[in-house]
């Protein structure tokens, strides 16, 4: 997966100012990889900075603290939901979980002593965006770095009706 990488790691990476990102994320979990420890350690070798988006569910305390330890710049956890009911609308399951992801990340960082950015990604839709606040004041909690929110983007016409703002993604 990374073979290709090493030239134009080397070329932007130069300048420690400006490495190249690896964004581990889309549709799928990335954290489903049985090697992705060994993928991000790749590309971390490499000088590569990376990001990762995650649901949280498969991110416990020891990955939280491997991802740490190995510099991962950047972490998001998707908590389409700022309450349990809005969640579990959006998820078909429980909240719980995808805290606890951030809730180990925070603690990771803070004992790694490691900069290690911790946001959530929030997709709002008609069906969750009245439980925004109470995303913003868990993130304030437990202290996160940011929280992303973006439109959902439709996959069925179902989806359509959920989105917020603009037509224009779904009719193209």
């Amino acid at each position: 997966l990374l073979d290709g990488l090493p030239e134009a790691a080397g070329q932007r990476s130069s300048s420690a100012a400006h490495p190249i990102t690896l964004s581990l994320s889309g549709f799928g979990e990335p954290l489903i990889h049985p090697e992705f420890p060994a993928l991000v350690r790749l590309a971390r070798a490499r000088g590569l900075r990376i990001e990762i988006i995650t649901n949280g569910t498969l991110l416990d305390a020891a990955l939280a603290r491997e991802l740490v330890a190995l510099g991962v710049s950047q972490v998001t956890v998707s908590l389409d939901g700022g309450d349990e009911v809005a969640y579990a609308a959006m998820r078909g399951q429980a909240r719980a979980p995808a805290v606890a992801a951030l809730a180990a990340l925070v603690e990771a960082r803070r004992r790694g002593r490691r900069p290690v950015e911790i946001g959530a990604a929030f997709v709002a839709t008609r069906r969750n965006i009245g439980s925004l606040p109470g995303l913003l004041t868990l993130a304030h909690d437990l202290a996160l770095d940011f929280v992303a929110v973006s439109n959902v983007v439709p996959h069925t016409a179902e989806m359509a009706a959920e989105m917020l703002w603009g037509g224009a993604a779904w009719a193209a």
